[in-house]
């Protein structure tokens, strides 16, 4: 858990537009947040990739340890997010971590993201200093510098290749040097299609970084949009990732809300107009070989058939919520497209619990 950030309660931004009260790390984390949504790099990075992030992971026990970002062309990013840091065990610690994860490809790159508040060694020099090692000058570094260069080195760690993936970057997110935090409200203004709801969209942004360090979790364009609609807040239409998701999320719902059937005027709800159905657990034994011609009775009279008094049924959706793997083998009429469709329907649930009823047995449609 990152040194000096609060992580017991989330707090609002207290007015998003003076970042009264922000926890620095989840700040950060919805300022990544931010760029997500609207495609664009964050620029933590400049001249070395671009950092534009597709996922962004918490709390993931890497080099970073408390920010991943998942980039566009693959790369990973790994970030250590520090408040008020100042030259000492800390900072070296933090370093040497994020330099070892890049040689040793635990990650691509390693970001040290700091508060304005940090020590100007780090804010000013350092952060400089690793840049001109990344590219093999060594001349002119300050004393820290050549600190540096020595820990590298007792660490067994190629300086050059280190510092070429490695960036120190000052982030103002903090009560009074918010600046960063008001970069990405003018973004959110690209988002929302209400200028009143720019505030109340970082406010649900900052409240979802919380959640997502306290979960562990990982939030994709997506998971965002989700977050977003909840509150709700009204997507604009040209608001780059975010706003084509959107697009395509409800061009998708109203394409499939209904369905049609010849003979029948009025549309069919998707969600409504269907005939419920029931699986029954198949007992042990009943897969035995038997001659084609009862083999066959028994399909023709499926419709007749009894599970049986201590016959266990379960409902045919849990199969595509717990089941992610599954083929569903009947004959016409059997039900076969009224549970693909509900498993459709459902696949982009995450299970979470891998406990159903009647687990590893077969399915017979009732």
């Amino acid at each position: 858990m990152t040194s000096g950030v609060e992580k017991s309660k989330p707090r609002r931004a207290g007015g998003a537009a003076t970042g009264g009260g922000m926890n620095f790390q989840y700040a950060t984390t919805a300022i990544a947040f931010v760029q997500m949504a609207r495609g664009r790099p964050l620029r933590w990075l400049e001249g070395l990739v671009d950092d534009t992030p597709v996922a962004v992971d918490a709390e993931t026990g890497g080099p970073g340890d408390d920010i991943r970002l998942l980039l566009a062309n693959g790369d990973t990013v790994e970030v250590q997010v520090k408040k008020g840091l100042q030259i000492g065990d800390d900072f070296w610690d933090a370093l040497l971590k994020l330099a070892r994860g890049v040689t040793i490809g635990t990650a691509h790159f390693g970001v040290l993201a700091v508060s304005p508040r940090s020590s100007s060694t780090i804010t000013d020099h350092l952060s400089v200093d690793i840049e001109r090692i990344g590219q093999g000058r060594t001349d002119g570094l300050s004393e820290h510098a050549g600190m540096l260069l020595w820990k590298l080195q007792d660490a067994g760690i190629e300086a050059n290749a280190a510092c070429a993936r490695l960036r120190i970057q000052t982030i103002a997110a903090q009560r009074g040097n918010n600046a960063a935090v008001g970069a990405a409200l003018a973004e959110l203004g690209h988002i929302c299609a209400k200028r009143s709801q720019i505030e109340s969209a970082w406010d649900a942004l900052f409240a979802d970084a919380a959640r997502l360090v306290e979960a562990r979790g990982r939030r994709d364009a997506a998971a965002l949009l989700g977050t977003l609609r909840s509150k709700p807040i009204e997507i604009a239409s040209d608001g780059g990732t975010l706003s084509i998701l959107d697009r395509l999320t409800r061009f998708n719902f109203d394409t499939s809300a209904s369905y049609t059937i010849v003979g029948v005027k009025k549309p069919l709800s998707i969600d409504e107009a269907w005939i419920p159905l029931v699986a029954i657990v198949r007992e042990e034994g009943s897969n035995e070989e038997v001659e084609l011609e009862e083999a066959l009775r028994k399909y023709q009279n499926w419709e007749r058939r009894e599970g049986g008094r201590d016959a266990t049924s379960v409902d045919p959706e849990t199969l595509g919520l717990f089941v992610t793997k599954t083929v569903l083998v009947a004959g016409p009429g059997m039900g076969k497209c009224d549970n693909a469709e509900m498993a459709v329907k459902r696949a982009d649930a995450k299970a979470r619990s891998k406990r159903f009823i009647g687990d590893g047995k077969a399915y017979t449609p009732r």
